[in-house]
């Protein structure tokens, strides 16, 4: 069976012939980009167990700000707070187009993953914002801003039929399990629940006629397989809303009656999926059903 964590047409990691092929080669990424590309590279080829490859990786990016990139503009000189959000937000759409190209599971989806952690505990004081300025904008949002506008890839790709769908597929799934993680680390806005509540949804069936509805096989269990990582992974952080809901109700609901219909159809997945169905999904499902009844025991299928 062939890899697929490496590009057929060059025999290397796909992640690293996305951004040699994709990224290096366009001629809108400006220099500030590449270097960054450059210290993510570093730590994606770092070995699995690297214990020092994060931390190096984030204090690095903080260097190259205080460095190179305040350096390079007087427009980012005068810039103040504005200028860490947009270097974060810079840093972060860059390390989610390579998160896009990694497996998950995988160690360099985890590398990642992490390294937005270390980010987000840096804290603005590390990007020189010495007090807590009424008007600077939280510093979450400024990791959360990137990272929300890609939300939309944790959907089912379009196109079906295409020779690449379950390719394409894999994307979705790992940047799916990155904002679950993300979730699970309490780094992004409140509104991450209501995206994890309308991907249950969809997946499960219990959205009624919202959502996209694949055609395909694959493409239903590519659907089942972005939402899993929502329980898996930030299961409690998901449970925590159901049993204190938001004060403003959701468009999307994600309460203790949504919570037991998720919980009936990860049932069903698990006895009725062939052990075939792509990227394990029987097993998760039969996991996710576990995980939800030791969350919310009072929700457990009797």
């Amino acid at each position: 069976m062939a890899d697929e964590s490496v590009c057929e047409a060059t025999g290397k990691p796909r992640w690293l012939s996305y951004l040699e092929n994709n990224l290096l080669d366009d001629v809108d990424v400006d220099n500030d980009q590449r270097a960054i590309l450059a210290v993510f590279r570093v730590m994606l080829e770092a070995p699995a167990g690297d214990a020092s490859a994060v931390a190096s990786t984030s204090q690095k990016i903080v260097q190259y700000y205080h460095g190179e990139f305040l350096g390079n503009s007087e427009q980012v000189q005068s810039w103040t707070d504005r200028g860490v959000m947009v270097y974060i937000n810079e840093v972060a759409g860059l390390a989610l187009e390579l998160a896009a190209e990694v497996l998950f599971p995988g160690p360099e989806h985890d590398k990642l993953a992490r390294f937005f952690i270390a980010i987000r505990d840096a804290g603005p004081q590390a990007f020189g914002i010495k007090e807590q300025d009424p008007s600077f904008e939280l510093y979450d949002t400024a990791v959360g801003t990137a990272v929300e506008e890609y939300w939309n890839r944790c959907q089912v790709p379009n196109r079906e039929t295409d020779a690449d769908f379950k390719t394409r597929c894999e994307e979705s799934i790992s940047i799916a399990a990155l904002f679950a993680k993300f979730l699970e680390a309490d780094m992004l806005t409140p509104r991450i629940i209501q995206f994890a509540a309308i991907l249950l949804g969809e997946a499960l069936g219990t959205a009624g006629d919202k959502g996209w509805k694949p055609t395909t096989q694959l493409g239903k269990w590519c659907q089942v397989a972005i939402a899993m990582p929502y329980i898996l992974i930030s299961g409690e952080a998901v449970a925590h809303h159901v049993r204190s809901p938001a004060a403003k109700p959701l468009v999307y609901p994600c309460g203790r009656e949504d919570w037991k219909a998720w919980i009936a159809a990860f049932q069903r997945l698990a006895e009725t999926l062939p052990e075939e169905a792509e990227w394990g999904l029987k097993e998760d499902a039969k996991k996710a059903c576990e995980k939800m009844q030791v969350l919310l025991p009072e929700s457990a299928i009797e």
